[in-house]
């Protein structure tokens, strides 16, 4: 019998965390307001 181990940071778990929830925000958004360039509008 083997023993595998997962080593992972805690930050990339973090990061992980805020991502997937980032993606699915961005999928919802259309296009049309993504395209928009505006000084009020915070990059990602």
């Amino acid at each position: 019998m083997r023993e595998v181990s997962l080593v992972v940071l805690r930050d990339l778990v973090k990061k992980r965390l805020v991502d997937i929830p980032t993606k699915e925000i961005m999928k919802a958004v259309p296009q049309k307001i993504k395209q928009y360039k505006s000084n009020r509008v915070v990059p990602i």
